[in-house]
């Protein structure tokens, strides 16, 4: 009987599992912790209020027989559906409410300069030696440092961009920037140079590739619910709270796996999703680790008694000055639920160096959000919950992705019969590019 193993119950795993059970007989999808889904999870406080741990939008892929999948017409037939998540950004002491993109315009009197600058940059194709240098080459200096320097130095915790790697700032939302009006961004996009540089003042209607949906009641972690009723109906063993131990290998092909309670499990193909250090510790393979810099992550869970005063989904914190990263308004994501029950929920990632002292970082949140105009000065507090990240988030230093893509190649190096998916496999970082990447691989096979 031809088994196959997944390492990881992160969406990652759940989806390569259901992948592999077309070509394997036995299936197991094993999870160190208590549960599968990883951060795609929710939870319901005891007033009833549902909090998403991170990811919230479930989106498509525009590969049908991916989004046949993870978008099972009956899972989502009563989820809201946008055509696009309306993200905002706050920057510079202006929220804008209609584009996820910085407002360069909102710099002042330096504006004109970065303009200026940006328009001579015909050809930014790089290569670049660092974030920082990607940046001025590609929007111009007073743009690079007035714009995203402050930005991603304040979410990557560091003082400079300069070790740093290239095409990180895409992992914040910040690819493009507004300049100019609309008329004239609409002319000057038609110029492919300009078209990945610029953004659009206004989200445009029928301009998104694909749908996004959340549910009506409950939160994210109704998705994973349903995946578990999809690997049960698959037959899937899926194992929590156990972690492997040891790999067994000969000639390059992985034999056996060993979980944490001892129980043995013949292998003919090991699909990885995890980070590869507790790989090689298994297999006892000597391997060249690069620790990173971990970013303490914290996410503020908040109910008050007043709707916030922005339409947005979330909206990403490109200012210093303030806490928070990512804001997310759950009242605009289920507004039937917001004015039926009159609780508005709120939570609020925050990414720091410091110490964690949840009671005043909470404090100054809150007060943010109010200079910040997001709810009022006198809205009332009915619940708030700080849950620290474990894992945290890493600083991409060159160190880090040298060491990643090493591993990488080692592992595939060494063995026949492994799979490096999800963001363990140093090509794909956000969610629609996971299951891209995993189609890819597994269908070809």
């Amino acid at each position: 009987m031809r088994t196959a193993v997944v390492v990881g119950g992160g969406i990652a795993g759940i989806y390569s599992a259901i992948l592999l059970k077309k070509n394997y007989e036995k299936v197991y999808l094993i999870e160190s912790g208590d549960e599968i889904g990883g951060l795609l999870r929710s939870f319901q406080n005891k007033e009833g209020d549902w909090f998403d741990y991170g990811t919230h939008f479930i989106a498509g892929t525009g590969i049908n027989e991916v989004d046949k999948v993870i978008l099972n017409d009956k899972w989502t037939k009563d989820w809201y559906c946008y055509e696009n998540e309306k993200g905002g950004n706050y920057f510079n002491g202006v929220l804008s409410e209609s584009c996820l993109f910085a407002n360069a315009k909102n710099l002042g009197d330096e504006y004109h300069l970065g303009l200026s600058q940006l328009l001579e940059i015909v050809n930014c194709d790089g290569p670049f030696k660092n974030l920082e240098e990607q940046l001025e080459k590609t929007f111009g200096y007073t743009f690079a440092h007035k714009v995203f320097a402050p930005a991603l130095c304040k979410l990557f915790c560091v003082d400079s961009l300069k070790d740093i790697v290239v095409d990180s700032h895409l992992r914040f939302g910040m690819k493009r920037l507004i300049v100019l009006n609309q008329e004239a961004t609409e002319a000057i996009k038609e110029l492919p140079t300009f078209d990945d540089r610029i953004g659009h003042h206004n989200f445009k209607v029928g301009n998104s590739a694909r749908n996004q949906y959340y549910p009506k009641q409950g939160g994210a972690g109704c998705w994973i619910e349903k995946f578990e009723e999809l690997l049960l109906s698959l037959n899937i063993e899926v194992i929590c709270g156990e972690s492997v131990s040891d790999i067994k290998h000969g000639g390059g092909v992985i034999e056996q796996i060993e979980l944490s309670s001892g129980k043995q499990i013949s292998c003919d193909s090991l699909t990885w999703t995890v980070p590869l250090a507790f790989m090689f510790r298994a297999a006892k393979i000597p391997c060249e680790t690069n620790r990173p810099a971990l970013i303490n992550t914290v996410l503020f869970h908040y109910v008050l008694d007043q709707s916030p005063n922005s339409e947005n989904h979330f909206f990403f914190c490109y200012d210093p000055n303030f806490s928070p990263f990512r804001v997310t308004l759950y009242s605009n994501l289920q507004p039937e639920l917001a004015q039926k029950t009159g609780r508005h929920r709120i939570t609020v990632e925050v990414l720091t160096n410091e110490s964690l002292d949840l009671e005043k970082m909470s404090e100054k949140v809150i007060n943010d959000l109010k200079i910040m105009g997001v709810v009022n000065q006198d809205a009332g507090l009915l619940y708030e919950k700080s849950i620290p990240v474990q894992q945290g988030f890493p600083v991409l230093s060159h160190q880090f992705v040298e060491a990643s893509e090493s591993q990488y190649e080692l592992a595939k190096n060494t063995f026949k019969n492994i799979h490096i998916m999800g963001r363990n496999s140093t090509k794909s970082w956000f969610m629609v590019d996971v299951f891209k990447s995993i189609y890819e691989n597994f269908s070809s096979q």
